[in-house]
């Protein structure tokens, strides 16, 4: 029997995923005109895995014939089960490229979308429409990359504001999260995760690299090399054997560098917002020492810090006068912990020997200087840590959605969830 088309009080935006339902509903029935209430009952004996792989074989066509009813008239209607299948419970900014066995498990267990926009101004409409009823926001790397990001543009207050009232859990891939406003995030009562622990091997690899090629100054010597020279114009360089590493930031990455670097016989002192445990500083054969004397008395140091209001241009002229005289330094942090102009004069006096940089801007006198070790932000590019960060962003996702808690929150908001 077709029932009279009555308005369920969703946003206009989501009658796609209404018409979804009942064609969904229909199919599961075997019949082309059914009541709203006997699609319901069909749904709700349905697994969520066997209701998504029917609505997989789907095309875009809107049934003509049958309506939706009216929920609230419903009894036999689980409506919390309404809303979540007919308001998607997440959507996804950029797109799944590693983690596809465990992606394909959410996907059958929780109603996603995907962004479309080719602007602001028609994600702000999508925002206002079909994705109403969004609780969770899985943000992916590539969304954050140029093409994407010009599109976008930063996680800003504005656009903060504007995520619908559903939002409650934004989860982000990646360490860094300076391209969110996490205060703005946090007002709104939207709780943010990261990708802290799953980068730690290839950022820290990436540290090593860096600091034994401007050791060695590598660069130089393959510059050399190629213009037709061979052991021309190269002085000695320095063995890493023997001497003082600074590591600024001790947490998963800093304690990596630390454990591949005391296989190079390198003394290791670090600084830290707080001491690690006496037991954590003998596995890693680290010593505590604070800000001033670790500049004072290292010989090479490795920015592994997170960018944010206080770590901002942590080294600048004041911090470079304090350090040795031909020390090296090494970032693959945020470019912005270091205030580049400084550095490049300690590079022209003579202050810094070498550096290792893994930024996504630099300098233009860094990238001319050939003692000057560089790489675009490729220390998390590998395919196994990308498949590592995908799958802790997707168990974040689901921990989100089944227990309101996060594995991951960022330090800021890790408070809500002790």
């Amino acid at each position: 029997m077709a029932v009279a088309k009555a308005k369920f009080g969703f946003a206009a935006g989501l009658e796609s995923r209404a018409d979804r339902f009942v064609t969904l509903g229909q199919q599961a029935l075997g019949a082309s005109q059914t009541s709203a209430l006997d699609i319901s009952v069909a749904l709700d004996n349905l697994k969520v895995d066997a209701v998504k792989k029917v609505a997989k074989t789907i095309l875009s066509s809107k049934p003509t014939a049958v309506a939706y009813g009216n929920v609230n008239k419903l009894p036999y209607l689980s409506s919390l089960s309404l809303c979540s299948f007919l308001m998607p419970s997440i959507l996804v900014l950029g797109s799944i490229q590693g983690a596809f066995d465990r992606w394909k498990e959410i996907e059958a267990k929780y109603s996603v979308e995907y962004m479309t926009a080719t602007s602001r101004a028609e994600f702000y409409r999508d925002l206002e429409t079909k994705y109403q009823g969004v609780k969770v926001i899985y943000r992916h790397w590539d969304s954050m990359k140029a093409s994407i990001a010009e599109t976008l543009g930063r996680f800003d207050e504005e656009l903060i504001s504007r995520l619908p009232s559903s939002v409650q859990f934004l989860c982000q891939m990646g360490a860094g999260y300076d391209h969110t406003d996490v205060n703005a995030c946090e007002k709104r009562g939207i709780y943010v995760s990261n990708t802290p622990g799953a980068i730690n091997d290839s950022t820290a690899d990436m540290n090593v690299l860096l600091l034994l090629a401007a050791f060695r100054d590598a660069y130089y010597a393959t510059v050399n090399l190629r213009q037709g020279n061979f052991k021309t114009n190269l002085p000695y360089t320095n063995d890493p054997q023997g001497k003082v590493l600074g590591i600024l930031g001790m947490g998963g990455i800093g304690k990596t560098v630390a454990k591949r670097m005391h296989a190079f016989d390198m003394k290791i002192v670090y600084h830290n917002r707080r001491r690690l445990d006496p037991e954590v500083e003998r596995q890693y054969h680290a010593e505590y020492v604070d800000f001033d004397t670790l500049l004072k008395i290292s010989d090479a140091i490795s920015v592994n810090v997170p960018l944010s209001a206080n770590t901002r241009q942590l080294l600048s002229k004041r911090e470079f006068d304090k350090m040795k005289d031909g020390v090296i330094i090494v970032n693959t942090a945020r470019g912005a912990v270091i205030n580049e102009d400084d550095l490049v004069d300690a590079l022209k006096s003579g202050k810094v020997k070498r550096c290792g940089l893994d930024e996504p801007h630099i300098h233009p006198y860094l990238m001319e200087n050939q003692h000057v070790v560089l790489s675009p932000h490729r220390g998390t590019d590998t395919i196994e840590t990308s498949i590592k960060m995908e799958k802790l962003v997707m168990d974040n996702v689901e921990c989100a959605l089944e227990s309101g808690r996060l594995i991951t929150p960022i330090p800021e908001h890790a408070k809500y969830f002790q």
